[in-house]
């Protein structure tokens, strides 16, 4: 159990909403500068950490008061009787951090700990505190040693030799990124608050609306005031620590959108250029000087609360530490829920509190960070697709602008789409309508792009992101034949959120039939591919609730897939999957498609039509004249909008059943509303191993298609359904020992969101490195080798050289048929 941890989070951060309003200008009790009391640190104790007794949570507020308080050697403190609680940042920092010619680099060991409390609190609280422990530095302010936090990355590399050797000789390759949200967003977002507080309840409505919309304006005017609380600390303390002058009273009023006007005006003054980033720092030069005034502050307060037992100092700076940290739950994912709807509260507010000139770093500075920072030589970025040429025109702009300060770096831009949800339905419309018009507009648009980029190199390819839960692959299965006709590459978010394994399952499966992905393109995330079904039902207790739609779907892939791979299906999930297709069909409304029962068959073969532009079968039947007379010429786009594949056609033509069927999924209002409704089942026995079985199947099948699999570990485990690095499923996709498996998924590490997960595509290969390297058998011994880990990293990093998106396709697939020979 890391105590120090668990205090350090605790005091940092969880406590942070209940105790700021108890920081006041009196003493609470005699030793005044440890600032939190035993019974409140109990108290918040108790709600985030169940698993401590109350013994054991006193005795970590214990361990607290008699040793973690005390000066630690090398904290440079004047006073060896300074007991407060910024000594156990600088002991936890020396704990965790180590010094590499003044830049602190993880502890490769430690990585795991590390990784917990940094991304709660952030690293600069503990890099800066390390800096002052690991370096004699001068009190005085001097502007080279400042101008050094621009070479400190975002976040932290660490001390492992060899997967330096491996990162800066192989070299990177970024294949899943979201440009807008692949630098660190929090801090950004933060210094633009520090320095333009007013005029932004807006944005913190957003932010309450969010959170919970039944308390908005509360909880809106609640966070404002309390980042306007800390924008006056900082800047109060700036002046105190730079100029000297008097501190601030608590009682003073921060709420008053005038007092935050005044506020704005004030650090404007101190700006020697207005277009500076932080009045604490005033070289604007390129990329990372956005950062260096908030490490300088932090650097400077600490020096400042090692050296004085001012208790007044103390509470300031103590106080803003917990108003950051409580605005930064709301901007990096910290919490224990999964599911791509917790995610997205946090991706929603990427550049909400951004003003123009901040935003446009979100374009530029990733790809920098990437390239300089985190060993990249390849750098895909992800956008969504453009309401004008002209905006594209502008953001290739900046990145070749960029690009002429790197050397040897391939970047391109890769458009998603976004998966919405249908909120209103409209009668004689076919599912997902709305989306379905955008993807045309937006397709149309990528054509031109693709048409008439200076550099076609720099659009590579589409994707279509977001929840899986709001829409399946078939809404976009008419944009990807369209574009990647014309030129474009391809991968889709599949089986990374989903209601069960099973409909993950088809996620993926649908992706590839639907969307045509073949050798060459990827997946992206796929977890529902590689995940332990015993494991994930067993903590489910075998219940699923899912809407009755996609469990009918699901059946009946389930069962038509098994049948069609000669899978066995235990006898009783056969009857589970029979029984249930049955009733469904009869109470979502289908059976009216046809006399008698409808085969599963026939219902699976309606399935296969969704690909198809719905229109086509809005009468019941399949209107073939439609076809003949709206194509125009070979490039259109409707000559796109039916499936090209073996035996769709014979479908189309005779089977009426499945035609039916099909016109009624999306154009049958009643069976639309009944699919809706969520039910609950509970799974029987085989169930599970059926779905291992599957996936078993569609690895070495997906391993046939050459397809690359996109994997995310940080962003998998916050969203997915894993408990350890050591179970993400890139392990079993591609397992360490070569010979483990027949079929081995070509995989790719990537960061997703780097901003939401506080994260970089180095520590993502240093996470699972460490994993590997910690995971023992039954028996305590070590199941890898030093060298079978870090040669297993190697072959990672390769695949990313080769299933980047370029335009030698045949040379990826002749690569890959190579290396089977």
């Amino acid at each position: 159990m890391d105590l120090i941890r668990i205090f350090v989070e605790t005091s940092f951060a969880d406590i942070a909403e209940r105790f700021c309003n108890n920081i006041t200008d009196k003493p609470e009790f005699d030793m005044a500068n440890l600032l939190i009391d035993e019974a409140s640190f109990v108290d918040e104790c108790r709600i985030h950490h169940k698993e401590l007794s109350d013994d054991q949570i006193r005795m970590i507020y214990g361990l607290y008061r008699d040793d973690w308080s005390e000066p630690v050697d090398g904290s440079d403190s004047e006073n060896p009787e300074n007991k407060n609680i910024f000594n156990v940042v600088c002991r936890l920092s020396n704990e965790l951090l180590r010094d590499m010619s003044g830049i602190p680099k993880v502890k490769f060991q430690h990585l795991f700990r590390w990784r917990e409390v940094s991304q709660v609190l952030g690293e600069d609280i503990f890099f800066t505190m390390a800096l002052l422990a690991y370096e004699k530095r001068h009190q005085s302010e001097d502007r080279i040693q400042f101008q050094n936090f621009e070479k400190i990355p975002s976040v932290l590399h660490n001390d492992n030799p060899h997967l330096h050797y491996i990162f800066s000789t192989v070299r990177l390759c970024e294949l899943h990124s979201h440009l807008k949200a692949a630098t660190d967003n929090f801090a950004i977002s933060w210094v633009c608050l520090m320095n333009h507080i007013s005029r932004q309840s807006s944005h913190f409505k957003k932010l309450a609306k969010i959170q919970d919309p039944s308390r908005e304006d509360y909880i809106a005017n609640k966070i404002y005031n309390a980042v306007a609380e800390a924008a006056y600390i900082r800047f109060r303390l700036w002046q105190f620590i730079s100029k000297g002058g008097s501190l601030p009273k608590f009682s003073d009023e921060y709420s008053l959108e005038t007092k935050r006007i005044e506020l704005d005006k004030s650090t404007s003054a101190y700006r020697t250029d207005p277009n500076d980033y932080d009045y604490i720092y005033a070289p604007n030069s390129r990329n990372m000087s956005i950062f260096v005034g908030e490490r300088k502050f932090l650097y400077l307060m600490f020096s400042k609360v090692l050296r004085t037992n001012d208790i007044i100092i103390h509470k300031l700076f103590y106080r803003y530490l917990l108003r950051k940290n409580q605005f930064r739950s709301f901007m990096v994912q910290i919490n224990d829920n999964t599911g791509f709807g917790n995610f997205k509260r946090f991706q929603d507010l990427k550049s909400t509190f951004l003003t123009p000139k901040y935003n446009e770093l979100l374009s530029i500075l990733p790809i920098w960070e990437a390239c300089v920072f985190n060993y990249n030589k390849v750098y895909e970025a992800r956008v969504a697709p453009v309401n004008k040429p002209s905006e594209f025109k502008e953001l290739y702009r900046k990145i070749k602008d960029e690009l002429k300060n790197l050397n040897d770096i391939e970047v391109s831009i890769l458009f998603h789409f976004i998966k919405t949800q249908e909120n209103k339905e409209i009668g004689l419309t076919a599912r997902d309508f709305k989306l379905r018009y955008d993807n045309l507009h937006n397709s149309i648009r990528l054509k031109h792009i693709r048409d008439h980029a200076m550099d076609s190199s720099m659009t590579s390819a589409i994707d279509a992101a977001s929840s899986e839960l709001y829409c399946r692959p078939e809404v976009f299965a008419q944009s990807f034949r369209f574009l990647k006709y014309h030129g474009y590459f391809a991968t889709f978010h599949a089986g990374e959120d989903f209601y069960d394994l099973a409909d993950g399952l088809r996620s993926i499966d649908e992706a590839i039939w639907f969307l045509g992905l073949e050798a060459g393109d990827r997946i992206g995330h796929a977890i529902a591919l590689g995940l332990n079904p015993i494991r994930f039902y067993s903590l489910r207790h075998n219940y699923i609730a899912i809407p009755q739609q996609w469990m009918l779907d699901n059946v009946v892939w389930l069962y038509c897939y098994s049948r069609k791979h000669n899978i066995t299906i235990s006898p009783a999930a056969e009857h589970f999957i029979l029984d249930t297709y049955k009733l469904l069909l009869w109470t979502i409304g289908y059976q009216q498609a046809g006399s008698g029962n409808i085969d599963i068959s026939d219902y699976y073969q309606s399935m296969l039509l969704r690909g198809d532009n719905p229109n086509y079968y809005k009468q019941g039947v399949f209107n073939k004249r439609m076809r003949n007379e709206s194509i125009s010429d070979s490039d259109s786009w409707r000559s796109f909008d039916l499936q090209q594949h073996k035996g769709i056609d014979d479908i189309r033509k005779y089977n009426t059943v499945a035609v039916r069927l099909y016109s009624d999924y999306h154009f049958n209002m009643d069976v639309r509303r009944k699919g809706k409704l969520i039910k609950a089942y509970h799974l029987p026995d085989g169930y599970p191993n059926l779905i291992l079985e599957l996936q078993n199947k569609m690895i070495q099948e997906i391993s046939k298609c050459r397809l690359g699999i996109e994997c995310c570990p940080s962003s998998n485990f916050r969203i997915g359904h894993l408990e350890k690095f050591e179970n993400h499923p890139i392990f079993r996709f591609m397992p360490v020992h070569e010979p483990e498996s027949r079929y081995p998924l070509p995989v790719t590490v990537n960061t997703d969101d780097l901003g939401i997960f506080a994260t970089s595509l180095p520590n993502e290969f240093s996470l699972l490195a460490l994993a590997l390297l910690k995971k023992k058998d039954d028996k305590g011994n070590h199941v890898y080798s030093s060298q079978e880990v870090y040669d297993w990293i190697k072959r990672v990093v390769e695949n990313g050289h080769k299933y980047h998106f370029k335009d030698d396709r045949v040379q990826v697939i002749q690569n890959n048929e190579d290396d089977d020979n």
